[in-house]
């Protein structure tokens, strides 16, 4: 898996840290502020937290895509393998098995022929 699925969710994370500091910030200087500065500070705040949940599930969600993708590839790299080493297993296997069968017809050639050179010597 590459380095950019991992950074892109830690990414979503930072920035979602942000805009919860940027709201716990509002929140502070609201404090400072008279009723309606304080009710428009709430929900400035509110909006900012619930920015951040999102931006923080967005993350988690990328995050879980991005495993299930490198899962993904792992089993496809193993299933590859297994059918590669198939592949050349079967080659081998018949790489042998004609072997075996140039040696013993080239050893029944030689019987054939030494059992004709006695038979032509022969009295």
């Amino acid at each position: 898996m590459s380095d950019r699925g991992l950074k892109s969710p830690t990414r979503h994370l930072r920035v979602a840290g942000v805009v919860l500091l940027v709201g716990v910030a509002g929140v502070v200087w609201a404090g400072c502020g008279d009723g309606d500065n304080e009710s428009e500070a709430r929900q400035s705040i509110e909006k900012g937290i619930e920015e951040a949940k999102q931006g923080a599930e967005k993350g988690a969600e990328q995050a879980q895509q991005g495993i299930e993708k490198g899962v993904d590839e792992a089993r496809q790299g193993v299933e590859e393998g297994a059918s590669g080493a198939r592949k050349g297993f079967e080659e081998g296997r018949n790489n042998v098995e004609g072997g075996v069968e140039k040696a013993k017809k080239e050893a029944e050639d030689e019987v054939n022929e030494a059992r004709d050179n006695v038979e032509g010597y022969a009295p």
